[in-house]
């Protein structure tokens, strides 16, 4: 994505310092030479993109201060410096008024942003200013005009590794205004190193000097040509110096005109069908009082909490409870404000993940005190919570969504062994329904892309854009949303024929020799893997009185049902593994157990 970027750079500092150049330079009137470099920059304000024209600006101002001050340095027409009427004021005032709406309309900005949009413009156009002092500057020789530029590139690019934040923000998702510490923290303190994504600056820099003064050379090659009487033999250098200068100009232009397009049009809001009566409200409204749990935090581990302190904190969350089931019972549709870049709405996550946990400590409770029917509602909720917070909402509202049906189907697993077939049927019912009616992952990712590009303003859609060209997915969510829902799907299939399994071990005596055995008294079909490319299905191999249950798992290989080499039992495990397959026993593998903050362990008491 970096070498996306720098060519976006280029090409945009490029063709704006041309177009500088040619504003200070131009002998037609100062009003008309403003007014087109004004007019090509507020092309950005239809993106809207400010803070690019303030550096482009920027840019264009040191471009017109370095050319006027080397002609007064030089004395070429000192007359013109004095020259000024009420006509030029009034002209003056139009450019004044255009500069005062634009600021008007600046985003918030913090002091990181800034000094990036300012050592931008300054230092791309000194940049410029080097390009065209290496074809005009006549006092110093052709090598040591050489020389210096390349040493004079590199004290441009400098600052720019050190102080700038905009290609952190863009290559390492630190978002915009950036918030973080990369940028001159990095480079004073910590030092820059080869791959940092700033070190980009330095060839930037240096294309920018380097086609500059190639398209100059070009340029002023072609008018002395022209302007040339001599024989027919040099007639054929203006036309080749044309043509190169077409095509250099033209390969410049497209990097811009690409991504201006882009940004131009952007994805258009799907629009939100919102139920009248909205379960969403109710499930909010209890999450809310579920935040108060006891329970609901890191330092407390339900599992380990006495009997009457868990029962005592599940009767405190009685109308929590209440507002769960009078959700579940509507429909649900989550709001997603498509212009904001709180839009996903942090506060209903959090929501819903407190009634998910409180909801699992009822279920607990429920085991403990030997009321399984009970407990399988209570499993079940969490089911049915993780799936009705998904349609029509962001890939973050699906991860939670995949979390909270993880709670639920991870203590359905551990009431296999105790669950009746009624019990088994209708929870297999209700994992097949919801496995069925799951949106797929391209469409999370769809609404997502059109989140980023309309809330995150020019910045998000432009990250976007390079990601795409540059073929990397963003900060690698959409793949891990695609494998998180492709490991939910064979989590719920598993879970399905286990239960199935189970069931036939009780009717029968022992477990089935194949799957098949399970159609149609307790499967409908026998569930298709979804880790396999050809569809096959399910992994089952009986062993005497026991069996093995497995998925192929992210390598997509057949490796006889083995758990990975690294795993412990210590966790579920949410990465991809080079070797192993998929098993109810990884995935729903018991936690640690959690410990209370601030309480000295064994350890630490004998060292103290």
């Amino acid at each position: 994505m970096e070498f996306t970027l720098a060519v976006l750079l280029v090409s945009s500092l490029t063709c704006v310092g041309l177009l500088a150049l040619w504003a200070a330079t131009s002998q037609r009137h100062w009003f008309a030479r403003v007014a087109v470099f004004v007019g090509a920059l507020a092309l950005l304000l239809l993106v809207p993109a400010y803070e690019p024209v303030v550096a482009f600006a920027l840019q264009g101002a040191v471009v017109a201060a370095g050319i006027h001050a080397a002609r007064f340095f030089c004395k070429k027409n000192p007359s013109d410096y004095r020259r000024f009427s009420l006509a030029s004021l009034l002209q003056v005032m139009v450019f004044v008024a255009i500069t005062a709406a634009v600021v008007a309309k600046l985003p918030t900005l913090n002091f990181r942003a800034w000094q990036s949009v300012l050592l931008i413009g300054g230092c791309s156009g000194l940049a410029t200013l080097v390009g065209y002092w290496v074809v005009y500057g006549q006092k110093i020789r052709w090598g040591w005009r050489l020389l210096w530029a390349f040493v004079l590139v590199y004290c441009i690019a400098v600052p720019l590794v050190l102080c700038d934040w905009f290609v952190f923000s863009t290559t390492g998702y630190f978002g915009w205004p950036p918030e973080s510490i990369p940028g001159m923290a990095a480079g004073i303190f910590g030092g820059v190193q080869e791959d940092d994504p700033v070190t980009l600056w330095i060839p930037v820099i240096l294309a920018i000097a380097i086609l500059m003064s190639c398209i100059v050379w070009l340029a002023v090659g072609i008018l002395a040509n022209l302007s040339s009487s001599t024989g027919v033999h040099t007639r054929w250098q203006p036309v080749l110096r044309a043509y190169s200068l077409l095509v250099l100009t033209v390969l410049l232009l497209i990097p811009s005109a690409v991504v201006y397009y882009q940004l131009m049009t952007p994805l258009p809001i799907p629009e939100q069908n919102l139920p009248a009566d909205n379960g969403y409200l109710d499930l909010y409204s209890g999450g809310q009082i579920a935040e108060k749990w006891a329970f609901n935090t890191t330092n407390y581990d339900a599992d380990a909490a006495p009997d009457k302190e868990l029962r005592a904190a599940v009767a405190e969350m009685k109308s929590a409870y209440d507002k769960l089931h009078v959700g579940l019972g509507k429909e649900i549709r989550i709001p997603i404000d498509y212009h904001s870049p709180e839009g996903f709405g942090m506060d209903a996550i959090q929501a819903m993940r407190s009634l998910a946990r409180s909801t699992s400590g009822r279920g607990q409770l429920a085991v403990r005190e030997n009321r399984i029917e009970d407990a399988v509602e209570d499993y079940l909720d969490n089911v049915r919570l993780g799936y009705a917070i998904r349609p029509d909402t962001l890939m973050v509202d699906a991860l939670v969504g995949i979390a909270i049906n993880g709670i639920g189907q991870h203590g359905l697993y551990e009431l296999r062994a105790k669950l009746d077939w009624d019990q088994s049927a209708r929870i297999i019912s209700l994992l097949q329904r919801f496995e069925s009616e799951c949106e797929p992952a391209e469409a999370f990712i769809h609404r997502d892309r059109v989140w980023e590009q309309h809330a995150l303003g020019w910045h998000g859609h432009l990250t976007q854009i390079l990601s795409n060209i540059s073929d990397n997915s963003l900060r690698g969510s959409n793949e891990a949303l695609r494998s998180a829902l492709q490991t939910e799907r064979a989590k719920s299939k598993l879970l399905c024929v286990e239960l199935a399994l189970l069931t036939f071990r009780g009717d029968q005596g022992n477990f089935p020799r194949k799957l098949d055995e399970l159609v149609p008294k307790y499967l409908a079909v026998v569930p298709v893997d979804p880790f396999d490319l050809d569809s096959g299905p399910l992994r089952y191999r009986r062993e005497e009185d026991k069996y093995v249950l497995y998925s192929l798992g992210w390598n997509g290989r057949d490796d006889g049902g083995v758990l990975p080499a690294d795993y412990e039992g210590s966790g579920p495990a949410f990465w991809h593994m080079e070797e192993g397959d998929l098993r109810l026993e990884l995935l729903f593998a018991p936690d640690p157990p959690v410990k209370e903050k601030n309480k000295p362990t064994d350890e630490s008491k004998a060292q103290q």
